[in-house]
């Protein structure tokens, strides 16, 4: 036995009220695991940056006042 079409009205706006919260969940975690994914290549350039001046450099104090300076280029960089 067959349902009448009357029945199946609204089935369509159920479905996709059902759907859509789930789609948007998965497209907005999308953008964050790309957000995270940048900051962390951000991170380990800044960090690999810091490191390279500080080996550069002669002394312990050298060494952390280039890796500091190396850092905040880095950070400003990230940010444009």
């Amino acid at each position: 036995m067959t349902r009448p079409a009357s029945c199946d009205r609204g089935s369509i706006a159920v479905e996709t009220a059902v759907i859509a919260p789930a789609f948007v969940f998965l497209l907005l975690l999308v953008v964050f695991a790309g957000r995270v994914s940048h900051l962390d290549a951000a991170v380990q350039r800044a960090a690999s940056e810091a490191s390279r001046a500080a080996s550069l450099e002669g002394g312990p104090e050298s060494a952390e006042q280039a890796a500091i300076e190396a850092w905040k280029r880095s950070a400003r960089n990230a940010r444009e």
